[in-house]
């Protein structure tokens, strides 16, 4: 929610404009130039301290979706409200919950995060990523979670080696 206290969507403006991202090529100096709206002098984005936004940059402001095991209903969405609230989120506002079959209510909300992650600290690294062959992932699943695993993907590719 913004100050006026109005929900934005993801990037847009109480107005409905919607706002520039930052320079994606833009050089990793702990700080980036965002492209200003209509009227709006450009700002440095200080990628140390990056958080989500909503109406305005680093409002901290997130929307999240998800199902709690309760019966649809006012307790429900207090129970909602709570659960955000313990997990560190502020001014959690349920803006839509319904049931899903009974005993199951999804919900969507809006939140605002305090935390920041530090871009600047893992955009300079790579990350090692281990692959496993299906034996390895069987060995994996016994070993560290104790009961057989099914895994599931696919990937369709053209001729000319494009995905779908």
């Amino acid at each position: 929610m913004s100050s006026d206290g109005e929900l934005g969507g993801a990037g847009a403006t109480s107005s409905g404009a919607v706002r520039s991202a930052p320079d994606a090529g833009a050089a990793h100096s702990g700080a980036a130039e965002t492209r200003p709206g209509a009227g709006e002098p450009a700002r440095k984005l200080d990628l140390t301290k990056v958080r989500p936004y909503a109406d305005h940059l680093g409002d901290g402001l997130v929307q999240i979706s998800f199902t709690l095991p309760v019966p649809y209903g006012l307790a429900a969405r207090k129970a909602a409200q709570e659960w955000a609230a313990k997990i560190g989120f502020e001014q959690p506002e349920v803006v839509h919950y319904q049931e899903l079959t009974p005993g199951y209510t999804y919900f969507v909300m809006f939140a605002e995060s305090k935390q920041t992650v530090d871009y600047e600290s893992l955009s300079h690294e790579g990350f090692d990523i281990e692959y496993m062959s299906e034996e390895e992932i069987e060995e994996f699943a016994s070993e560290r979670i104790g009961r057989p695993v099914v895994v599931v993907g696919a990937a369709v590719q053209q001729a000319g080696g494009q995905m779908k």
